[in-house]
């Protein structure tokens, strides 16, 4: 998401704002047929933020939240952003947050046929706009990669379900940020049965639009 500063340059953000229930399922192509990971906690030992900038960016931080969310727990994404520094440039902070406890290994498990997901989200201060952007990632051979849809949360501090169903490899693309792009859509994780192993879950895209 975009959002234009007085001067007309813009700054972009990437993560969850909030995230109150987040689950995954990974279907298998073997007997083992799906597994299913979900945190409704968010303990901070369980999540690890990995941030991306342009020079003149900003910070992204994330943290437990013990109640406020739908219901209970949630983690909260806090985006600062910089201004962008002269008109038609670009600040840009790429954040992405991945559940450590979850792991999938393809040689091991069989082929990864496809990944649902889901979570409760909300957009809280300084959202505008159509909100804050938001959706899966994962983390494979060093590589984090995520995907290349995403959703909305909407502007307003109302919790809402955001489902992503059917997703294969080619939906995920390879963080790449530059002052023109977030991820290089050439580039995928590899969901066969030789593809390395995996740590998955919300990587949220927020972006004030």
């Amino acid at each position: 998401m975009i959002r234009s500063t007085p001067s007309t340059s813009a700054r972009f953000a990437w993560l969850a704002s909030l995230t109150s229930m987040v689950a995954m399922t990974v279907a298998l192509s073997t007997a083992a047929a799906a597994q299913t990971v979900s945190d409704s906690t968010f303990l901070d030992t369980d999540w690890s933020l990995t941030q991306f900038t342009t020079p003149a960016g900003g910070t992204s931080t994330g943290g437990q939240v013990l109640a406020g969310g739908n219901p209970g727990a949630f983690r909260n994404i806090t985006d600062a952003l910089n201004n962008a520094p002269s008109p038609g440039t670009a600040s840009i902070v790429l954040s992405t947050s991945i559940y450590t406890p979850f792991t999938c290994s393809p040689g091991v498990s069989g082929a990864i046929g496809s990944l649902n997901y889901s979570e409760d989200a909300a957009c809280t201060a300084s959202c505008f706009g159509a909100g804050q952007s938001t959706g899966p990632a994962l983390l494979q051979g060093g590589n984090l990669y995520i995907s290349n849809s995403g959703a909305i949360t909407g502007p307003a501090l109302t919790w809402s379900t955001i489902a992503l169903n059917g997703l294969t490899a080619a939906d995920f693309a390879l963080v790449n940020v530059t002052s023109t792009t977030l991820y290089d859509n050439t580039q995928h994780p590899d969901f066969s049965a030789g593809g390395r192993r995996s740590s998955s879950d919300s990587s949220a895209p927020t972006g004030p639009a």
